[in-house]
């Protein structure tokens, strides 16, 4: 899913504030770690820590049966476990990503 794979992207944000902090302390230089960038991808990774373990245990349950679902069986219990696992908490949780993204995009603008 679409989702998934953002969320994995929203990792790699984190691990190259990691990986360009050990290289810059390293070569001795300095590296401004604390700043809202890096605040909100860390928010963004465990988000989307939370959005992976939800979409693994909920959504995709029933999905891989024998034999194999056609097309349109698939896609409508795709909408029905959506349907029935969607509640307040992740829209504020897809709200809260939505918001770092936008920081992230103004403090890089």
């Amino acid at each position: 899913m679409v989702i998934e794979v953002l969320c994995y992207l929203n990792f790699s944000f984190l691990l190259q504030h990691f990986v360009t902090f050990i290289f810059t302390k390293r070569m001795g230089r300095f590296y401004e770690f604390p700043s809202i960038l890096h605040f909100t991808d860390l928010v963004l990774a465990v988000a989307s820590a939370i959005i992976i373990d939800w979409f693994e245990k909920n959504i995709k349950r029933n999905l891989y049966t024998d034999p194999n679902l056609s097309l349109r069986e698939y896609e409508l219990r795709i909408m029905a476990n959506f349907s029935s696992h969607i509640d307040y908490k992740f829209e504020y949780l897809f709200s809260v990503s939505i918001t770092c993204l936008i920081l992230r995009i103004a403090v890089i603008l």
